[in-house]
Order: C-alpha cells, then structure tokens, then sequence
C-alpha cells in the first residue's frame, strides 16, 4: 500500500440505491459464495475477497465500481487491493448488506 490515504469512499445505502437506480454502479460483493447465495443486492456480482481478483470486473462509461459485504470491513480491504492494483478510486458500502437491510432496501434471497 503506498504512503497516502487511498481515495476509498464511503456512500450510504440511499446513495448505492440511487447510483443502482441509474446504472451508475458496477456493484461487487465481496462475501464468501454462501453469503452471496444467501442473500444479496439485486444486481450485485460476486468476488470474494478470500480469492478477490481486482481485474475481474471494469465498470462501464460513467460508471462507479462499488463494493460490499456484510457489514464494511472486507469491502474496505476489497478497496485498497484494488487501489494498489491501480485503480484511481473504490466506493464501498459502509455498515455493508447490514445497513442496507436496514434502511428497508430490498435483498435478493436463494441462490
């Protein structure tokens, strides 16, 4: 990791729901594949931190690569790997599927 602040940023469920809402967001899970089968956001694709690959997905024209988990943690680290992989910025979920649940966003359950 450099000697910087990696530009990791932290949005809130209202923000992610509006980005999805847009199709601003390219939205990763980075939970393990049970989780991630359990439930999810609609939309959302799978890379688990524990095998996380930074190249595995390229967001689109304008739009923003968002990650998450369960409640914050994974998708931060998610987020300095792909700093240190040279990528410009990552935005992650804060308080992760558990906020969002929260705020009454909708999940996806079943796999």
């Amino acid at each position: 990791m450099n000697d910087r602040e990696a530009p990791i940023h932290d949005i809130d469920p209202a923000t992610l729901a509006t980005w999805l809402e847009n199709g601003e967001v390219l939205l990763v899970d980075v939970r393990e594949n049970a989780e991630h089968a359990d439930a999810r956001i609609k939309g959302s694709r799978l890379n688990p931190l524990s095998v996380f690959n930074p190249s595995a997905f390229a967001p689109g024209d304008g739009q923003k690569l968002v990650l998450y988990c369960a409640a914050g943690m994974r998708s931060h680290q998610a987020g300095e790997i792909l700093i240190a992989s040279g990528h410009a910025e990552a935005y992650h979920l804060a308080g992760g599927l558990k906020e969002w649940v929260k705020a009454g966003l909708p999940i996806e359950r079943g796999s």
